[in-house]
């Protein structure tokens, strides 16, 4: 049985119980440290050492929420803490999207209560406070606390909060990408192989995260028939031992790493995907957007996510 440790934000793991006791007589954790054990089904559930070491271990089935509940960030009734799983283009704006720390809900930022073209402003993400009240720009795999002003009822985009844009969001924590492993998505990816879908009125969701694998990227530019030149961002990838051909990406980070590149390609065998719809169709079809990349080992060429290039 795999198990993990929370500890400062992140989940850590997996290790073999007896990699576990070894760290505790190490002192490296202590008995009191919260641990858990994953099932087939990625329930988790989190409990002291101490009752691993004194009770047979049937006493971590069963389903129950996020460790979240031992935050130490005090969230007034109109804020949330977010882990940021996307910033995509938008607009030249940014399409923000993550993950409620504390309920496991999906929440994505939008600026404008009619317009859900309109995306978050770039000067609201960059030069923000952080832990020690150091300033950093806001990252994917942040943690955040956003103050909003409520929630939007829109028919596709549930997930839509209206963001205060007077008040900046804050860093609160950083997850490390195995934190998203109980979020991951085994459904087709709204409906099929395809890069849209003509049935996107009848998710109620339109953000979902999925683990794929040999994921290739192409960014290039091109010249229309009209003589402008126009940039193209796609991706291939493996799902559920199908071929997904030509997938729009809109992850900046990762645009911008492909083009270092002269052939404007980076690849990686394994990662976690971000994908979204819009909330309105575009001739008569919801296209799929590659919203964010989170690759496992091996990362792409020069470590798009690694977290030493990070201020945590």
């Amino acid at each position: 049985m795999n198990w993990y440790f929370f500890r400062d934000g992140n989940i850590l793991g997996p290790f073999s119980k007896e990699e576990l006791i070894k760290m505790k007589n190490c002192n490296v954790i202590d008995e009191n440290v919260l641990v858990c054990s994953m099932d087939a089904n990625k329930k988790m559930q989190w409990v002291p050492f101490n009752r691993v070491l004194n009770e047979n271990e049937s006493v971590l089935k069963g389903d129950i929420p996020l460790p979240s509940a031992f935050s130490n960030t005090v969230l007034n009734e109109n804020e949330k803490e977010v882990v940021i799983l996307g910033m995509s283009y938008k607009n030249k704006k940014r399409c923000v999207g993550g993950i409620d720390y504390h309920t496991g809900e999906w929440v994505r930022l939008v600026s404008s209560e009619e317009n859900d073209k309109d995306g978050i402003p770039l000067d609201y993400l960059q030069n923000v406070e952080g832990p020690n009240h150091k300033i950093y720009n806001v990252h994917v795999l942040n943690v955040v606390k956003v103050q909003f002003k409520e929630r939007l009822h829109k028919k596709i985009q549930t997930e839509n909060w209206l963001i205060n844009e007077k008040q900046k969001p804050i860093i609160t924590n950083h997850m490390g990408s195995k934190w998203l492993e109980q979020f991951v998505s085994n459904e087709s990816i709204f409906g099929s192989v395809l890069p849209y879908t003509q049935n996107g009125n009848k998710y109620n969701k339109s953000i979902t995260l999925h683990k794929v694998s040999d994921v290739n990227v192409c960014c290039h530019q091109y010249l229309d028939d009209s003589g402008y030149w126009r940039n193209s961002n796609k991706v291939d990838f493996t799902y559920q031992n199908n071929r997904h051909l030509k997938w729009s990406l809109t992850d900046p980070v990762v645009i911008e790493k492909a083009r270092e590149n002269d052939d404007g390609y980076i690849c990686c065998n394994e990662a976690y995907i971000v994908v979204s719809i819009s909330e309105e169709p575009y001739n008569n079809k919801w296209y799929k957007y590659f919203a964010s990349i989170i690759p496992l080992e091996p990362f792409f060429r020069n470590d798009v996510y690694d977290d030493t290039d990070l201020p945590f």
